[in-house]
């Protein structure tokens, strides 16, 4: 495999016995380490999941070796139903074909109901996950034209599901790479059905074709918006559009974590970094050379 490789990955360790992955990068120099941190945060967790946005090479590259570190079954294996043709000598893609296409795996739709993702499960003491998909709409025909162009070979961008992480008060959303029009066409139909977020990962890592349309970010209103590894050139148009005061990009700040409490999320990044969003503020009883500060929620 050739050329940049800006790509996704994320984890949620539930406060339960839940443990789930979004996304998969392992790129160059950094596989080694990804997999160890995996390794240690979800041991113990009876459920792992891995929840796939779409095919593309930044987002499932390392599958085949994620999915044996995790010993994922096929059951916990979420992706949007799709026909994306295979490649030669793409590893990723292979098992991504595998479990997508196998009979027990979760086929992501709006509305999504499971036991353990969303549902609680009696006489099992884990719960739900908190997780919510909003998109797809399986019967709209700007999807099924998306499913479409995958099947042909072009861009898998639109078939990204939205996906919200919820706990008692915060909230944190997710929409793959999906392209503005693909997201106006969702809000067309759902406005207001989201609400207030916490955190916003902007689509498709920040670029321009990933915006959040106006009307929709204003229902969103983030506290924070993270802006992944686009390029530079991107950045300045991202700043412009979802408010410098409340950015803070993936380029500058490597990884990032945020913890979730019952009233505040703490944000720690990997490395130190400017323009930090307005609304972190320090809590005086956190210390730590990552802490960048507290948004109350």
């Amino acid at each position: 495999m050739q050329g940049d490789v800006r790509g996704d990955m994320f984890y949620i360790k539930h406060n339960n016995d839940s443990f789930t992955v979004i996304d998969c990068n392992l790129a160059d120099g950094r596989e080694e380490e990804i997999l160890k941190t995996i390794t240690q945060e979800a041991n113990g967790k009876a459920i792992k999941r891995f929840i796939s946005t779409h095919p593309d090479r930044d987002h499932i590259l390392g599958l085949e070796k994620l999915v044996k570190v995790l010993d994922l079954p096929t059951t916990n294996f979420y992706a949007v139903r799709n026909e994306i043709p295979a490649e030669k000598d793409n590893p990723s893609l292979d098992m991504y074909l595998s479990l997508m296409n196998a009979d027990t795996s979760a086929s992501i739709k709006a509305g999504l109901d499971r036991d353990f993702l969303n549902q609680d499960k009696l006489g099992k003491g884990i719960g739900s996950s908190g997780i919510k998909f909003y998109w797809p709409d399986l019967d709209n025909p700007e999807f099924i034209k998306a499913l479409d162009t995958v099947k042909n070979g072009g861009k898998a961008n639109n078939i990204s599901p939205i996906i919200l992480y919820y706990t008692e008060k915060a909230k944190i959303l997710w929409m793959g790479d999906m392209e503005e029009g693909m997201q106006k066409e969702f809000y067309k139909h759902h406005k207001g059905e989201i609400g207030k977020v916490n955190i916003l990962f902007a689509p498709h890592h920040g670029r321009e074709s990933g915006q959040v349309p106006t009307d929709f970010l204003a229902e969103l209103n983030p506290d924070i918006v993270v802006i992944g590894n686009a390029p530079a050139e991107n950045l300045e148009t991202s700043y412009k559009h979802y408010g410098n005061e409340r950015t803070i990009t993936q380029n500058s700040a490597n990884d990032i974590l945020f913890d979730c409490h019952d009233s505040q999320i703490d944000v720690y990044t990997g490395k130190d970094c400017d323009n930090l969003p307005k609304a972190l503020k320090k809590n005086p009883s956190i210390t730590g050379v990552c802490y960048r500060g507290s948004i109350n929620i």
